[in-house]
């Protein structure tokens, strides 16, 4: 079950984002921008810190800037939605997600 898919454009980088299911949370490529387009794109009832929080595996498939230029900014977004959950029954400690590159 395929619940949203996020696609990144600035100069042909490339980056998806499957939300497979409530925690599997999974981005193919991330270019320049992905995190940008992600916010853009999302739908409003989507709430882009919660996906962010649940991103289980970051798959890069080489090592082309278009690829993973944008892999340390949603690094840091991913690592700034964990600090900032507000709801205490759902701050728990979170893993980090798996790159595979």
């Amino acid at each position: 079950h395929l619940a949203g898919l996020c696609w990144n454009a600035p100069a042909g980088s490339s980056g998806y984002a499957l939300f497979l299911s409530e925690e599997l949370k999974v981005v193919i490529e991330c270019g320049e921008g992905f995190v940008t387009s992600l916010r853009r794109h999302l739908p409003s009832s989507m709430n882009i810190q919660e996906q962010l929080r649940h991103i289980t595996t970051i798959w890069i498939s080489h090592a082309h800037l278009d690829h993973y230029g944008g892999l340390l900014c949603l690094l840091r977004a991913i690592l700034n939605a964990n600090r900032h959950n507000k709801d205490e029954t759902k701050r728990q400690r979170i893993s980090p997600p798996l790159v595979v590159a």
